[in-house]
C-alpha cells in the first residue's frame, strides 16, 4: 500500500467508523468480528507511517497491536479493547471521535449516559457530559466557535477545523455538501443557545468575508523574479489560492473539494513554470528562508534532500548570470534528476521480466545520459570563470582533456543499440551494474548542486569551516570550487563507463553463456588522474597568494591532501617554498596512513636544507608510530582475557560482559545478512538457509550453556546472562541472532522452570514474545535503528502470505493456457527490498579472539548428553 496518498484524519475517521459499528451492533452480512479487527490493525500500520514517529507514539502503536491482539483471545472485551483503542487514536493524532448519531433528526429527549459519553468528546461538553454553557462575553473570550487560520498556512487540517464550528464532526463535513450546524449541537441544547450560536456563526463569517474582499495579489512571474531577492512566485500564487478557496468553503462548497482543486491549481501553475514536478510539495516551500533561485532549483527536481543542509543567503550569483546561462542551469538540473527515476524503473522491469518495457526504460536513459554529457562543458567553462583569473593558466590543460574524454563517452553513447531478449539469464548482471550506476548519478546530483551555487569571483573571500580531524565528510560544503570540478569529471566519467556496463548487461537478457563486451576505457581514467594532481595544485597556489594565513590552509588542506593524496609530490612541488614546512607537518601528524608515503620521501630526500632534514626526522618517528597502531588495527584482539589457569570457554563465556557477547553475536550476524540479494528469495538460495541454520543454532547454544551447569544458583545465573545478552543485542538492533537467543530462553523455562529469575527479567521476556509474535510491531522496532539486522522470519512469512494470496499461474476463464502473475513477483520483490535496505551500512565491529571463533563455530552437545543434563532440574 502507498502509504502517503491518505492523510491522518481520513485514515482516523475510518477507525472511529469501524470501532463504532462495533458499538452500534452493525456489520455486513457475512462480517465476522475477527476481519474488523484486522482491517483495524492494517489502518493503525497506515497511520503509523503518516504520523511524526517519537518514542512515545511507537510504545502507544505496540500497545495497540498488543490490545488487537487480546481481542482474539477466549472470553475478551471486544468493545472495551476497542474502546481503549479509540483513546490510543486520540492520543496519537489529537483527533477526536465523532459522537454516536441520533435515532431521529432534530432534538431527542434521551439524556447521554456515562457510557456514551466516556469516549465522547464536544466543544460544549465538559466532563461530565453537560453543556458548558457561559455569557456572551465569557464565551467569547473563551472562543470555542472557530479558530481562524492565516490564509498563507491555510492546510487541510486547518480548513477543517475552522469549519467545524463547535465539534468536530469530520463526517459531516467529508459527506454533506453543506454543514447542518443544528447536527452539531448537544441533544439538551436551548434555543438561547442555538440562537447565540448561530449569530455568533454569522459575524465571524461576514468578518471573514469582508477580509476576502479586499483586491487580491495579482502573481506576476516575471516582475516578482527580477526585482525581489527574497521572493517567491510559487508563495504568492499558493496565498492568492488559499484565499480563494477559504472564499468557496463559506460559500457552501465541499471541503474536501476545494482543497482537492486548490492542490491541483498550485500543481497546474507549477507545470507551466520551467516544468515543475506534478506533485508539489507546497508545504516545503513554505519552511524555507533561502533565496529566490534556491527555491527554484528545488522545483526543478525532487532530488533535494541536499538542500535541507546547504543553504546560501543571496541572490547575487543567480541574478548576474546571463538569461542563456540560467536555461542551461535548469535543463542541466532536469536532466539529471531524470538519471535516478529511470534507474528506479529500469530495475523493477528487471526484476519482473517485463522486457518491453526494459528497452524502452533502458533507451531512455540513455538520451538522458547523452543529454547531460553535452550540458556538462557549459557548467564547466561557468566554474572556471568563477574560480579566478590568477589559476587560469592551470585549467587550460585539463579543458582540453576534459573535452577529449566527454567527446568520447558521447560518441561511445551514441553507438550503443538497446534491445532486449526473452530470457532472464543475466539479471544478476543487470543489478549488479544497475547499483553502480545508482551510486554515481547521486554523487553527479551533489556535485552539480555545489557547482550551482558557486560564488562570482567579485563577490568577497571565501570562507572555510575547521574540523578537528581530517574526515571526508559527505557534504561538500567546505570544499573548493576546483576541486567540485575535478569530481564532476571523475564522476561523470564513472557514470557514462557504468552505463555502457549496464546495457551491455542489458543485452545478455536475451543470450545465454554470454560475458560483458563492454569494458572501462583505462585512457580516459588514467586522463583525470593527471587533471587531478594539477588543478588541485593550482587551486593551493591560487588560495595562499590570495594571502591566507597558515591557519587558514591547515583547515582546507586537511579536506584537500586527504582526498588527493595520490598527487602529493606534484602539489608541494609547485607550492611556495615559506608554506611547505607547515603543510608538510600537516600531513606527518594527521594524514600520515591516507598519502603516498613514498612520493613524500621522494619530496623530502631532494633537498638538504635545515627544514628538511627535520621533517625527515619527525617523518621516521611518525612512521614507527603509525606501523604499529596499523598492526594494532589489523590483527585480532587476542589478550581480551588472561586468566591465571586455563578455563573453558563456557566460564569464559560467563565472565564476559553482555555487551562484548552481543557485539561479535552481531558482526557475525551482519556477515551473513549482508550476502543476502534479491535472487535468494526468488529461489530460496542457500544464504537463507544459512541463516535460519544459525538462528536454531543459537537456540540450542543458548539452552545448552544453561542446562550444562547442575546446581540451580548457576543455571539461574547463565539464563540471567543470556537476558542481558538479549536485551544488547536489541539495543545494537541485531533480531536475528535475538529470536535465537530468545528461541533458547523459551526452552529453558519449560524444562527448568522460572525459579531464581526475577520479576522484570520474566517482564522483559513477555514484552519480547509480544514483538515476535506481533510482526507489525517488529517493524515498528526496526524504525528505531539507523543500523538494523532485521528478522529473517517477518519477511519470509510475507512472501508466504503474497503466494497464497496471488498465485504465480492463473487461468481466464474457457481457456486452458497458463499465464503468469506478475503482480506476484512485483510484490515479492518490493518486500524483499524493503528488507535488505540496512545494507548499505556496516557495524564495522572489530573481531575479538578467540571469542569470535567459539561464537562463530558453536559447540553442539551429543542427544545422550542431553538427556542426562535434563535429569538434573527441579
Amino acid at each position: 500500500m502507498n502509504y502517503s496518498t491518505r492523510g491522518i484524519q481520513e485514515i482516523t475517521h475510518d477507525i472511529y467508523s469501524l470501532i463504532g459499528k462495533v458499538q452500534q451492533g452493525i456489520k455486513k452480512e457475512g462480517e465476522e468480528e475477527f476481519n474488523i479487527t484486522n482491517k483495524i490493525s492494517e489502518l493503525i500500520d497506515e497511520l503509523s507511517y503518516c504520523i511524526p514517529f517519537t518514542p512515545s507514539i511507537q510504545d502507544k502503536v505496540i500497545n495497540a497491536f498488543n490490545t488487537l491482539d487480546s481481542c482474539s483471545e477466549d472470553g475478551a472485551d471486544l468493545l472495551g479493547n476497542l474502546l481503549s483503542i479509540q483513546t490510543i487514536v486520540v492520543e496519537i493524532t489529537g483527533i477526536l471521535p465523532p459522537p454516536p448519531p441520533r435515532k431521529k433528526s432534530g432534538f431527542s429527549s434521551i439524556k447521554p449516559t456515562e457510557k456514551n459519553t466516556k469516549h465522547r468528546s464536544s466543544g460544549f461538553l465538559n466532563r461530565q457530559g453537560k453543556f458548558n454553557y457561559a455569557s456572551p462575553s465569557v464565551a467569547q473570550s473563551q472562543k470555542p466557535f472557530l479558530r481562524r487560520e492565516s490564509s498563507s498556512t491555510l492546510s487541510s487540517s486547518s480548513l477543517i477545523n475552522s469549519r467545524s464550528l463547535t465539534c468536530s464532526e469530520h463526517s459531516l463535513i467529508q459527506t454533506n455538501q453543506y454543514v447542518d450546524i443544528m447536527k452539531c449541537l448537544p441533544p439538551d441544547a436551548t434555543i438561547e443557545q442555538i440562537e447565540y450560536i448561530l449569530n455568533r456563526v454569522k459575524e465571524m463569517l461576514e468578518k471573514r468575508k469582508k477580509e476576502l474582499e479586499i483586491k487580491l495579489i495579482k502573481p506576476n512571474y516575471s516582475q516578482v523574479f527580477k526585482s525581489s531577492k527574497h521572493g517567491d512566485i510559487v508563495s504568492v500564487y499558493r496565498e492568492c489560492q488559499a484565499n480563494a478557496t477559504a472564499n468557496k468553503i463559506i460559500s457552501g462548497m465541499n471541503i474536501k473539494d476545494a482543497i482537492k482543486q486548490y492542490y491541483e491549481s498550485i500543481d497546474i501553475f507549477s507545470m507551466e513554470r520551467n516544468g515543475l514536478p506534478t506533485q508539489l510539495d507546497v508545504a516545503g516551500f513554505a519552511i524555507r528562508k533561502s533565496s529566490t533561485k534556491m527555491r527554484i532549483i528545488a522545483a526543478m527536481t525532487r532530488q533535494t534532500h541536499f538542500l535541507k543542509q546547504h543553504e546560501i543567503e543571496n541572490d547575487d550569483m543567480w541574478l548576474r548570470m546571463e538569461e542563456y546561462e540560467k536555461i542551461a542551469y535548469i535543463e542541466l538540473i532536469k536532466v539529471t534528476a531524470t538519471v535516478p527515476s529511470l534507474i528506479e524503473d529500469i530495475t523493477c522491469f528487471g526484476a519482473l521480466e517485463k522486457f518491453t518495457e526494459l528497452e524502452i526504460a533502458a533507451n531512455a536513459l540513455k538520451e538522458a545520459c547523452v543529454q547531460l554529457v553535452n550540458f556538462v562543458p557549459q557548467v564547466f567553462l561557468k566554474a572556471a570563470q568563477v574560480v579566478g583569473e590568477r589559476m587560469e593558466q592551470y585549467f587550460v590543460e585539463a579543458t582540453e582533456d576534459m573535452k577529449d574524454i566527454f567527446s568520447s563517452s558521447i560518441s561511445k553513447l551514441k553507438e550503443i543499440d538497446i534491445h532486449s531478449g526473452r530470457t532472464s539469464s543475466g539479471i544478476i548482471a543487470v543489478e549488479s551494474a544497475s547499483k553502480a550506476l545508482q551510486a554515481a548519478g547521486s554523487e553527479l546530483l551533489g556535485v552539480v548542486w555545489e557547482i550551482i551555487h558557486f560564488k562570482p569571483k567579485d563577490e568577497g573571500k571565501m570562507t572555510f569551516q575547521p574540523y578537528e580531524k581530517a574526515v571526508l565528510r559527505i557534504d561538500r560544503g567546505y570544499r573548493l570550487e576546483h576541486i567540485c570540478l575535478l569530481e564532476l569529471i571523475a564522476i561523470c566519467t564513472s557514470v557514462m563507463n557504468n552505463l555502457r556496463l549496464y546495457i551491455a548487461a542489458l543485452k545478455t537478457l536475451g543470450e545465454n553463456n554470454v560475458s560483458l563486451t563492454s569494458k572501462i576505457n583505462c585512457s580516459d581514467s588514467l586522463k583525470v588522474i593527471s587533471i587531478k594532481g594539477k588543478v588541485v595544485a593550482g587551486g593551493l597556489i591560487g588560495l595562499l597568494i590570495e594571502g591566507r594565513n597558515n591557519d587558514t590552509v591547515k583547515d582546507v588542506i586537511y579536506s584537500v591532501l586527504a582526498h588527493y593524496g595520490g598527487q602529493i609530490g606534484e602539489i608541494l612541488r609547485k607550492l611556495p617554498q615559506e608554506h611547505c614546512a607547515v603543510i608538510t607537518q600537516t600531513i606527518i601528524q594527521t594524514l600520515y596512513n591516507e598519502i603516498n608515503i613514498p612520493q613524500v620521501w621522494e619530496f623530502l630526500n631532494e633537498g638538504n636544507s635545515p627544514m628538511n632534514e627535520a621533517l625527515k626526522v619527525r617523518m621516521s618517528t611518525a612512521e614507527d608510530i603509525m606501523k604499529k597502531e596499523r598492526a594494532r588495527c589489523m590483527s585480532p584482539i587476542y589478550d581480551f582475557f588472561v586468566p591465571s589457569e586455563p578455563k573453558s570457554p563456557l566460564i569464559l563465556l560467563a565472565e564476559l560482559d553482555s555487551m562484548t557477547i552481543a557485539r561479535q553475536l552481531t558482526a557475525i550476524s551482519f556477515d551473513q545478512y549482508f550476502k543476502l540479494r534479491t535472487n535468494d528469495f526468488f529461489s530460496k538460495g542457500t544464504s537463507i538457509q544459512l541463516i535460519q541454520a544459525r538462528i536454531n543454532d543459537l537456540s540450542n547454544w543458548t539452552c545448552n550453556s544453561v542446562l550444562s551447569f547442575t546446581d540451580f544458583e548457576s543455571r539461574a545465573f547463565m539464563k540471567n546472562h543470556f537476558i542481558e545478552i538479549l536485551k544488547k543485542l536489541q539495543e545494537l538492533g541485531d533480531f536475528n541472532s535475538a529470536f535465537g537467543i530468545f528461541d533458547g530462553l523459551l526452552h529453558i523455562s519449560i524444562v527448568f522452570g522460572t525459579k531464581y529469575i526475577s520479576e522484570k527479567a520474566n517482564k522483559f521476556i513477555d514484552e519480547t514474545s509480544k514483538l515476535y509474535g506481533n510482526f507489525k510491531s517488529l517493524k515498528v522496532a526496526y524504525k528505531k535503528h539507523s543500523l538494523c539486522i532485521p528478522y529473517i522470519g517477518s519477511v519470509l512469512e510475507s512472501i508466504e502470505e503474497i503466494k497464497r494470496e496471488e498465485p504465480f499461474f492463473y487461468q481466464q476463464k474457457g481457456e486452458d493456457e497458463k499465464y503468469i502473475n506478475f503482480v506476484q513477483s512485483k510484490e515479492i520483490y518490493e518486500v524483499v527490498v524493503d528488507y535488505l535496505k540496512y545494507q548499505k551500512e556496516d557495524y564495522y565491529i572489530a573481531k575479538i579472539e578467540p571469542l569470535h571463533s567459539y561464537l562463530t563455530n558453536l559447540p553442539c552437545f551429543d542427544q545422550s548428553v542431553l538427556d542426562k543434563l535434563r535429569e538434573y532440574h527441579e
